[in-house]
């Protein structure tokens, strides 16, 4: 965990992560098949760049000459006037990036987490995770495309692009073209089993023979939630943003 900090310009490590009641339901299920594919792919694909954008608050390090001086700064962030309750470990990231520093994934370091059971604390965690990602990203994008500009402009800005543009995609297609022109949207459901096939067929590639991983069904089910559902959630956390009654710091 703290050999990669013998190069001078890393600032900041962020552990593998799997959740420790993966077998409660099938949420939990849906879960780890998610956080496989999250730390597997997205984080390897940003630690290519040593540009890792949310050191994970499951299990992360950071150089202690840059954590130390910024941790007032950081504790008392505000965004839209507010002070910020949520989001501390992308938020961490932020400055250390910003300081020039560059983030990494280490996959050979394992960490577990406890993941929501219900709903209902499913629902409310992907509402604060929103929230934070749209802090945290306003605050990236003030420095990110002068830094970093390849990461910034190929991958940064198009994702939050994407992202925001969903929910509308989603409805257009799913509600309004079906109700208006009688019009049954087989590609893009079909687009999306094709999405979530290669998705499975690379996550079964990467856990090889591995049987702490036998949860690559499960990664349909969330393609499934992270179009149909994620993008409105995202949407409230952000008609909601000015509420931070809930949140970590």
């Amino acid at each position: 965990f703290v050999r990669p900090f013998q190069n001078p310009e890393i600032g900041a490590v962020c552990a593998h992560a799997d959740p420790a009641n993966a077998d409660a339901n099938w949420l939990t299920k849906m879960q780890t098949a998610y956080y496989f594919l999250a730390f597997r792919i997205l984080k390897a694909a940003e630690s290519t760049f040593m540009t890792v954008f949310c050191c994970c608050g499951c299990a992360s390090a950071y150089r202690k000459d840059i954590a130390l001086p910024i941790l007032d700064e950081w504790l008392q962030e505000t965004f839209l006037g507010k002070p910020v309750t949520w989001d501390d470990d992308r938020a961490l990231t932020n400055f250390v990036l910003r300081l020039g520093y560059n983030t990494i994934y280490a996959d050979s370091v394992q960490s577990y987490t406890i993941v929501p059971e219900h709903i209902s604390m499913f629902l409310k965690q992907q509402v604060r995770w929103s929230k934070g990602w749209v802090s945290s990203s306003v605050s990236a994008s003030k420095f990110i495309g002068k830094q970093r500009p390849f990461v910034a402009y190929s991958y940064f800005f198009p994702h939050i692009i994407f992202t925001l543009l969903t929910p509308f995609v989603t409805l257009r297609l799913l509600v309004l073209h079906p109700a208006t022109q009688h019009v049954l949207p087989i590609l893009y459901v079909a687009g999306l089993l094709v999405y979530a096939a290669l998705l499975v067929l690379y996550y079964i590639y990467l856990a090889g023979a591995n049987a702490a991983y036998p949860y690559w069904p499960y990664v349909f089910m969330w393609s499934a939630v992270s179009v149909l559902l994620l993008p409105f959630v995202c949407i409230y956390a952000l008609i909601t943003i000015q509420n931070r009654s809930w949140g970590t710091r």
